[in-house]
């Protein structure tokens, strides 16, 4: 177990409740930093699968999300892209969401942003520089096509958006 992931803080609640953590969710979580904000999917047919979110809201914890990402040695693309995306996700977003899903050694890391309340000219604004800061292209005639009040794939585990 990692100190500084979220794995310990995972142990710690489970532990409170008399529950163990399984290790394909210990796994999972030794990938997160230590914010101790997460959440657990699983689906109800297969019962085997869980993919694991964590919550980052505020500067602080983009503070320290961006201190931990900076002590990795090495970085998948998806999270370098997270790391460069940092500055114009925590100017944007109310909160995200990182969630890592149990399917691989290496677990594709998928984003989910909520934007503020804000009229939808502002909105459409900052969702475009939230894609391009990704690196995702995405044209603003098809930024325009996405449907509003709704959570939106851009592209398969890389960056989800919703407002509303």
């Amino acid at each position: 177990m990692t100190a500084h992931t979220l794995a310990p803080i995972l142990h710690y609640v489970l532990a409170e409740r008399g529950w163990s953590c399984p290790g394909p969710l210990e796994k999972l979580a030794s990938c997160f930093p230590a914010i101790p904000t997460a959440g657990l999917e699983t689906t109800l047919i297969e019962g085997e699968r869980i993919d694991l979110q964590q919550r980052i809201r505020g500067s602080e914890e983009t503070r320290l999300l961006a201190s931990w990402l900076a002590g990795k040695e090495t970085l998948s693309e998806p999270w370098r892209r997270l790391r460069d995306a940092l500055g114009v996700i925590a100017e944007n977003v109310e909160e995200f969401w990182l969630e890592l899903d149990a399917v691989a050694d290496d677990p594709p890391l998928s984003v989910f942003v909520r934007l503020p309340q804000q009229p939808a000219d502002e909105a459409e604004s900052n969702l475009f520089n939230i894609v391009q800061a990704f690196g995702v292209s995405l044209s603003r005639s098809r930024l325009s096509d996405l449907p509003p009040k709704k959570w939106t794939g851009l592209c398969r585990s890389a960056l989800v958006v919703g407002w509303g």
